[in-house]
């Protein structure tokens, strides 16, 4: 690797010359460790341009760890007591752009043996540039086996980079599309918007995200990219690099679940139903784009309500379906049956063969008679509360288990309970009781209790929207980890 040395008829100049022809960074310095030659091999590791009668220190381009190191190596050359060592090798490190330093591998000769001492250092970079390979083709493996489109261009444009996904996506071969810019891969119009992003990325020298659109064999894809500027070791944008994800899908499905929860909307009551005498609301607060929580009102006859709360095990998409399943069957099946119980019964032997594996729903159906100011219910596995004018607290208790799980459960009616002026029936489902604030408090039925004592003066859609609205503030900045339902029926003061 280096030149041959015969020490007998070296002088510095003829090895200067020498230096001068060899790819390998060489370096001579006095005792002291000043540079007295270098040759541009070595300058450009060092990362400096030399100027004239400048005097410059070789410990100094090192890592503080090796500056000792070095100069204890150049006193062992020069020391009379080792006269038989001429040369030596030691591991160093040079500081470096990132934030790691860059291992060299340093061999030190001595050039003269008379005074003043001369000593050649010889940068092997050989481990260095074997590492490199082995990063380069990790690079390259990861980028190739990434889900995202990765490129590089040039200030002009020019590619001179893309991985295996952009190759497989738009057709071209790496060695292909190197050299070419947008307007020979793209149409005109998309290579000008690809341009006029890469030129603001030049321009800024920071980062940004675009949405962006790229033709495919099915059609137009879009995008989201991360555009970055790509610097020289003198700190000049010299490139773009691109990262873009292909969120196509993502939209279709966001306009799916958009048009699923239009739908599901629709199907939610509109107006609470007007009885002289009671003021009734409801509401429903998603966790996600659809819910899988339920409310109705559903006439029966005169003056004569089933209200209806119900939760659907899970929360997003499949449990929506299965909540509009739900309310399909209950409201076919009230059709033909007044009986709670048996209408519970039937409804349970539907859900039982429909639902998914392990899902599960739990309702609460009561029965107002608001002609005789009385209700009655059927709870699979959902209680709910009545709060009496006075403030004490009736929990109405399941009389049954949830749907889906046995084809064969039976569900009894409750007794017929009166409704006294100013009493309160509230129906919620388990997000609220189970919302946790900050510190892991559970707001729990007491908390339901307290919230109503605390607003006995607010109309029941006051109530159910401050209810819905502070077990959400309870959640933030976390997002709703269940969907949340609250109706409340009031008998009006006398």
């Amino acid at each position: 690797m280096f030149p041959h040395l015969d020490q007998d008829a070296l002088s510095l100049q003829i090895f200067q010359g020498i230096a001068e022809s060899s790819p390998w960074p060489i370096l001579v310095c006095d005792a002291s460790g000043r540079i007295c030659y270098g040759n541009a091999p070595a300058w450009r590791l060092l990362n400096h341009t030399p100027k004239r009668n400048e005097e410059a220190c070789v410990q100094a381009y090192f890592d503080s760890a090796n500056q000792d190191l070095i100069l204890n190596s150049f006193e062992e050359l020069i020391c009379p007591a080792q006269e038989a060592v001429s040369s030596m090798t030691i591991d160093c490190h040079l500081p470096s752009a990132g934030t790691t330093s860059l291992p060299v591998r340093l061999t030190l000769r001595k050039l003269l043996q008379e005074e003043p001492a001369q000593i050649a250092l010889f940068f092997d970079l050989k481990q260095n540039d074997l590492s490199l390979l082995q990063q380069q083709a990790l690079m390259q493996s990861l980028l190739d086996h990434t889900g995202a489109v990765v490129y590089v261009k040039d200030c002009l444009g020019t590619y001179l980079y893309v991985n295996h996904l952009f190759e497989e996506l738009f057709g071209l071969k790496n060695r292909k599309i190197v050299g070419l810019t947008d307007f020979d891969v793209f149409s005109h119009e998309l290579a000008e918007k690809f341009r006029n992003n890469d030129q603001k990325i030049i321009e800024s020298k920071t980062t940004h995200q675009y949405h962006e659109v790229a033709p495919h064999a099915d059609g137009l894809h879009s995008y989201i990219s991360i555009k970055f500027p790509i610097f020289d070791h003198e700190g000049h944008v010299m490139g773009v690099g691109g990262i873009s994800t292909d969120i196509s899908e993502q939209k279709h499905n966001r306009k799916e679940m958009e048009a699923a929860q239009t739908v599901q909307r629709l199907l939610y009551p509109r107006l609470a139903p007007h009885i002289s005498g009671y003021d009734i609301a409801g509401a429903v607060q998603p966790a996600e784009t659809v819910s899988g929580d339920y409310y109705d009102y559903i006439e029966v006859g005169p003056q004569r309500v089933v209200i209806a709360v119900g939760d659907v095990s899970g929360h997003g998409l499949g449990p929506a379906l299965e909540m509009v399943e739900t309310r399909s069957y209950l409201r076919a099946i009230l059709r033909t049956e007044i009986r709670l119980d048996l209408v519970m019964e039937c409804l349970n032997e539907f859900l039982c063969r429909d639902l998914r594996e392990c899902a599960f729903v739990s309702l609460f159906l009561a029965e107002f008679d608001f002609l005789q100011n009385s209700f009655s219910y059927v709870a699979a596995g959902h209680p709910g509360e009545l709060i009496r004018q006075d403030g004490t607290c009736e929990h109405l208790s399941s009389t049954g288990l949830i749907l889906g799980i046995d084809d064969q459960a039976s569900y009894s009616r409750s007794p017929v309970i009166p409704l006294n002026p100013g009493d309160l029936v509230v129906l919620s489902t388990d997000g609220i009781s189970e919302t946790l604030d900050s510190t892991g408090e559970v707001f729990g039925r007491s908390g339901i209790h307290d919230f109503v004592r605390a607003h006995a003066g607010s109309s029941c859609s006051e109530l159910v929207h401050s209810l819905l609205e502070t077990c959400k503030a309870r959640t933030e900045p976390r997002p709703l980890a269940d969907d949340m339902t609250v109706v409340c029926i009031r008998r009006a003061a006398q």
